[in-house]
């Protein structure tokens, strides 16, 4: 929603928007594309669904940073902290962060169709 409301300023009513979302396997990339899909179609807005595939090793922030990388602002869904770690997940936002171009790091507390960082 905020990335919509963005776009709807004349600066940035000509960027693309993507919704995107990293799965385990093409099996659950098939169902979240379709989740995804469903849900730009109820918010109303002018996006592109993109699920990525993790591949074993793969580090999660590299596959956001790759997918993102000429992108000028990214919204990342967050999860709140396990109690008593704290401290590692502000070191993790903190390495998440700093591969974006302008990240905005948004506490998700509506109904989303995949997996928080």
């Amino acid at each position: 929603l905020l990335a919509h409301l963005l776009n709807l300023n004349a600066d940035w009513r000509q960027a693309k928007l993507f919704v995107r979302s990293i799965v385990q396997s093409e099996e659950e990339q098939q169902a979240m594309t379709v989740k995804l899909e469903e849900m730009i179609l109820d918010a109303r807005i002018n996006a592109e669904a993109d699920v990525i595939v993790q591949k074993e090793g793969t580090d999660v922030a590299e596959l956001m940073h790759h997918a993102s990388r000429s992108a000028d602002i990214a919204f990342l869904g967050l999860s709140p902290p396990e109690f008593g770690m704290e401290a590692e997940y502000a070191v993790r936002l903190s390495q998440i962060a700093r591969g974006f171009n302008a990240p905005i790091l948004v506490h998700n507390t509506g109904r989303f169709a995949g997996k928080l960082i």
